[in-house]
């Protein structure tokens, strides 16, 4: 009977605790998922348990019965699931259905606690916060501040006399601003890009607040424990920092703390590539350790066993609160609670029903963490560490050392659980990583053991934790080496991971395939039943292998370029200067009628960028032009620029390879340090990949002209170009052999941007990055048909006498929706129509696309992606042929 069968098979082979423990995890998971309201969860799981229930009783209850044998554990396991589906709807429903989500639309003054550091978005930050009162006390938001009302590294304008207050993690907050949803997918026809939705409903969100410059004052910061963890974290951070560079401290603290907000971008790719990055977050691996250490020292103190339990216990409580307790370090903290406490009491250490408790208290907490991908990574890496690493360790070690084909085995199986999580999540995964982590997952331990005696004598002397970070500093930087040497190596794409998996399968069929054949031959002497040669078998499996590996490669490629041959089937006859919905950013693609591609700007990271291009038929660019480096008009390139061809790439940024093709001004590398974090270093690193794919770099000089078939660009931009400073700022570069510079603002750089006229069939496109009405009366420039309002619309973007000398008939404002900033401002707007000027913005028409118009007529055709009330918006202009 299949209810039987499968009642033996849950309670015999798997054991009742874990598959309770593992159904109540799926339950959590399912609500965190599919997010199904309560009332349907519950009534539905109702109604099968209460169907099982009558199967079970019908079946038998007597001694020895359906129900004392198999129905009881079976039962067990189906209330445990519906018990996690139940709890997991309710805490769902808690998060994104609360108060505050009835609010959307109103604007609100609310008390906030700051739960977690904020995190620069260009142009302002943005942080989670719990709401305090008066309204939805207890549910957590999303709050986005302008630079108006924030500043560099998290200091908030508000109110207060001080002038700047620093807004950081335990800071309690009044905060005024418009409650909004979060944004569904945005992108070519509202199906693509950065879904802020899910993305916030995993972290349990579902408002967010855009606040009002301004509009912040702070009250105080929280206390209790949670605020004796704030100061003992931030102190923590200070004392890891005395005595080395800020690099490596930043490290440090990732080791240590989990905390990567000052890694640079570079290393951490190279972390990622090499395939050690889970060390940088806190995991089983680091709590394990910690615990081990505790009950080392007091096992040698000889203390009790119950005190050696109670002590690693609270040790590791606490190393996760002030790590923060997330998904990763929570599993492990439980896991290694859990252990521990078995061992006490003289248990044996069930580490299937240890995982599956882990499951349940982090999805208890937070049902949508089962989406999140540290979660996956975490959870996977533990299940394939499980089932593969005694297998493959009994493997190698007739082959290796023991010690070494232990790490091996450990490397291998954790690589093999999280490469499925990592292609999907992140399209790539190490092929060095088994390599790199013997080498540097035994230096964590004593890693960890520095920086923790760093952090305690810290507190005696500064001296000491100097001494022991110096010490760690050795250790981190051997780390550094491994991971940037590794990160050379190539990575697995999806397309390689399935010529992988195709090569295999070829090489076994072509194993077998000679070895069938060699067998079919005449003749039974002993050598013919032994079979082929081995260097025939795998010349054999070398030929299968090769034969179908390359199959998924070539498919792909085939796929890609027949997706942009088919996109460019509507490659516009006169060519069109299109204006990109890529949100709150920048992003002009010219398309000429030769076919040839430029692209101004790639729009922030979130755009989805490559899909708009492919979308469109480009399938090479043939100019790339960066107006200036701020991440919300190059953060986009960064995946562009590694699947599609770049012939030029012209920017005003000195450092680096400038040819002088369009300036004849030699460019001389600064040679200064590379501590340069956030916008710089993504800026360079993105640059650094263009030319590494053999683009060729420029400097945009002044007056300079570029031309591409019938298209032309004009080129103004300043004087001396810019430079990036050892601190990760800019400044200009006066001379070649200078030193660094005054460090730019935000403003200054934009005020830098490069400018640019397109020149297209008779009509002029102004393309002016961020440069304002004030930059740009400094240039001289022409009447043109059409202009892309600088700065997002901003207030002094345009003024009357700028469009009176360029004279243009339509404008369009590059701007997201509801972005925080308060783009357009109104009296851009204003000035704009008051011109005359025909407005489109991208958060309501989505792309605009500017061309000469069809069948040799003059004027111009201005199309509009989305226009209120459906159709295409159409504008007669008149030719300056």
């Amino acid at each position: 009977m299949w209810f039987e069968r499968c009642s033996r098979w849950l309670t015999l082979r798997a054991g009742v605790s874990r598959c309770a423990w593992m159904a109540a995890a799926v339950g959590l998971a399912f609500a965190g998922v599919e997010c199904p309201p309560v009332k349907v969860v519950i009534g539905v799981t109702g109604l099968v348990l209460g169907a099982l229930v009558v199967a079970v009783i019908r079946s038998g209850v007597g001694r020895g019965g359906a129900l004392s044998t198999h129905g009881a554990p079976f039962l067990l396991i189906v209330l445990s699931l519906t018990a996690g589906a139940s709890w997991g709807a309710v805490r769902v429903d808690a998060q994104l259905r609360g108060e505050l989500a009835s609010m959307v639309g109103a604007r609100s003054e609310i008390v906030v606690e700051v739960i977690d550091s904020p995190r620069d978005r260009g142009n302002g930050v943005s942080f989670s916060a719990r709401s305090l009162g008066p309204r939805g006390v207890g549910e957590h938001l999303l709050i986005e501040m302008t630079r108006g009302a924030s500043g560099a590294g998290g200091a908030a304008k508000g109110s207060s006399a001080d002038g700047d207050i620093l807004i950081q993690e335990g800071a309690i907050l009044v905060v005024r601003g418009l409650l909004r949803a979060p944004e569904s997918p945005t992108g070519r026809g509202g199906g693509s890009g950065f879904d802020e939705r899910a993305w916030l409903a995993r972290e349990g969100i579902g408002v967010v607040m855009v606040a009002e410059p301004t509009a912040v004052r702070v009250l105080g910061r929280r206390e209790g424990l949670a605020g004796a963890l704030d100061r003992l974290r931030t102190r923590a951070r200070v004392h890891l920092a005395v005595g080395i560079d800020p690099v490596t401290s930043s490290m440090l603290r990732g080791i240590l703390l989990g905390d990567k907000a000052d890694i640079p971008d570079s290393s951490l790719d190279a972390f990622r590539r090499s395939g050690i990055a889970h060390i940088l977050a806190v995991s089983g691996l680091h709590v394990g350790a910690l615990a081990a250490f505790v009950m080392l020292i007091l096992q040698g103190a000889r203390a009790a066993p119950w005190v050696r339990t109670l002590a690693g216990s609270v040790t590791v409580v606490l190393f996760a609160l002030l790590t923060g307790a997330g998904p990763s370090v929570t599993r492990a903290s439980v896991m290694v609670i859990t252990m521990l406490l078995a061992r006490f009491v003289g248990r044996g250490r069930d580490t299937w029903a240890a995982l599956g408790l882990a499951a349940v208290v982090v999805l208890a907490r937070d049902p949508g963490a089962a989406m999140a991908p540290g979660f996956q990574l975490s959870f996977s890496a533990v299940a394939a560490l499980l089932l593969l690493t005694r297998p493959l360790e009994q493997r190698l070690i007739p082959r290796l050392p023991p010690r070494i084909a232990q790490a091996v085995a450990v490397s291998l199986a954790a690589t093999i659980g999280t490469a499925p999580v990592s292609l999907l999540t992140f399209g790539q995964v190490s092929l060095v990583g088994v390599a790199a982590n013997p080498l540097v997952v035994p230096l964590v331990p004593l890693i960890m053991a520095l920086g923790l005696g760093s952090v305690a004598l810290g507190f005696a002397s500064p001296l000491l934790s100097g001494a022991l970070n110096t010490a760690a500093g050795v250790l981190v930087g051997w780390v550094s080496v491994v991971a940037a040497l590794l990160a050379k190596a190539p990575v697995m794409t999806m397309a390689n991971a399935a010529s992988v998996l195709m090569g295999v399968v070829g090489a076994f069929l072509g194993s077998r395939a000679a070895t069938a054949r060699y067998r079919d031959g005449s003749g039974s002497s002993p050598r013919r039943r032994a079979g082929p040669h081995p260097v025939v078998r795998v010349v054999a499996g070398l030929i299968g292998g090769v034969l179908l590996g390359t199959v998924p490669l070539g498919v792909s490629s085939a796929y890609s370029r027949g997706a942009v041959w088919w996109a460019a089937r509507d490659w516009p006859e006169m060519g069109e200067v299109r204006v990109l919905d890529v949100g709150e950013g920048n992003a002009v693609l010219v398309r000429t009628p030769q076919g040839s591609a430029v692209l101004i700007d790639g729009g922030p990271a979130q755009a989805d960028l490559l899909d708009d291009l492919l979308h469109l038929g480009v399938g090479r660019l043939d100019v790339l032009v960066v107006s200036h480096p701020h991440a919300d008009h190059f953060g986009g390139l960064a995946e562009v620029v590694r699947r599609i061809p770049v012939g030029l790439f012209v920017d005003q940024v000195e450092e680096g390879a400038g040819t002088g093709v369009l300036d004849t001004r030699s460019s001389a590398n600064s040679g200064e340090g590379s501590a340069m974090n956030s916008e710089a270093e993504a800026f360079l690193a993105v640059r650094e990949a263009a030319l590494a794919a053999g683009a060729q770099h420029v400097l945009a000089g002044d007056d300079a002209t570029l031309t591409l078939g019938d298209v032309s660009l004009e080129f103004d931009a300043p004087e001396a170009p810019l430079r990036a400073r050892a601190d990760g700022g800019w400044a200009r570069a006066r001379a070649p052999s200078s030193r660094d510079g005054p460090a730019l603002s935000s403003e200054g750089l934009n005020t830098s941007s490069v400018v640019v006229i397109v020149r297209l069939g008779g009509l002029g496109i102004l393309v002016p990055g961020d440069a304002e009405a004030a930059a740009l009366a400094g240039y001289t420039l022409t009447d043109v048909d059409c202009v892309v309002v600088p700065h997002h619309g901003s207030r002094g973007a345009v003024t009357s006498s700028l469009l009176g000398a360029l004279s243009p008939e339509v404008a369009v404002i590059s701007v997201g929706a509801d972005n925080p900033f308060g783009h357009p401002e109104s009296g851009t707007i204003e000035t704009i129509e008051n011109a005359g000027v025909r407005l489109f913005r991208t958060d309501l028409s989505g792309s605009v696309s500017i061309a000469p118009s069809a069948g040799g007529e003059s004027g111009m055709r201005v199309g509009a992606e989305k226009v209120a009330g459906g159709g295409i918006g159409v504008a007669a202009g008149r030719s300056r042929r």
